[in-house]
């Protein structure tokens, strides 16, 4: 019974760090997208015309990919603020 328990514990903290890894990969990979999308729809304006037509769309989309990447950053912070505090 004890070994199985040490198994487990084991199985357990390794799930967990490859769980870790997995989704700073994909916060890193979010983060480059919204930040592609971000630069496609800036060149999308027309900045002789910017609240016209598909400009205000463009605009409309940047402002939400900006507000994406934002948020993105803030649980970047949050999740190395919650490692470094589960490390003490």
């Amino acid at each position: 019974m004890n070994i199985f328990l040490t198994n487990f514990t084991v199985l357990t903290s390794y799930i967990t760090t490859i769980r870790k890894y997995k989704m700073k990969n994909f916060i890193y990979i979010l983060i480059a997208l919204t930040f592609g999308i971000t630069i496609f729809n800036v060149t999308q304006v027309d900045f002789s015309n910017p609240l016209g037509g598909n400009s205000m769309v463009a605009l409309i989309c940047t402002a939400a990919t900006l507000c994406a990447l934002f948020i993105l950053l803030i649980f970047n912070s949050a999740k190395a603020i919650d490692d470094k505090t589960r490390r003490r």
